[in-house]
This record gives structure tokens, sequence and C-alpha cells, in this order.
């Protein structure tokens, strides 16, 4: 069995290539080099995941509703788990 490369262990729904999203290359979200051949340049740079990381630049050319809340959504915040941390704490 041959060992796949990381690449190629990227799984994604095939509804997401249907998508707005799965029309677009990769970087245009995460970074890198897509026209590096090389792998290591091809990644330089990459974010793994944008949309929490650093969502006014990845996602707010297309998402600026969604991302003028970004910063203080519970998502990114984490602060459900904070409150509920909190309680749980022995007195």
């Amino acid at each position: 069995m041959t060992l796949l490369e990381p690449q190629e262990k990227v799984l994604v729904e095939a509804a997401f290539l249907d998508s707005d999203h799965g029309e677009i290359g990769c970087e245009t979200c995460h970074g890198g080099d897509a026209e590096s051949s090389e792998k290591n340049a091809a990644h330089e740079g990459l974010v793994t995941r944008p949309s929490l990381s650093d969502p006014e630049n990845a996602c707010g050319d297309c998402h600026a509703d969604i991302v003028s809340s970004a910063q203080m959504s519970l998502h990114r915040t984490l602060a459900p788990f904070t409150t509920i941390l909190k309680r749980h704490q022995p007195e």
C-alpha cells in the first residue's frame, strides 16, 4: 500500500466542490503559494483555520457582513466554555 502525502489526505465533501467555496482555490482563504509545485514552498504561510485566526483578511472580501460580528462571536471568543469551566470549579 502506498502512503499518501498529507495534501492527499484532505477530505472534502462532494457538495463542497459544487459550492461557491469549492469554486475558488484553497490559497484564496488559506494562503500559501498556488504557483509553486514544491510542497513546502506551496504551503509556506498556510493558515489552517483562517475563519478563526484572521476572519477579516480571510473572509472579509466576500463575507463583510459576517466578519463584522466575528470578533465577538461565541465561536471566536469561546465564552461559553469559560462560563462552563468557572461554574464547575471547586470552591
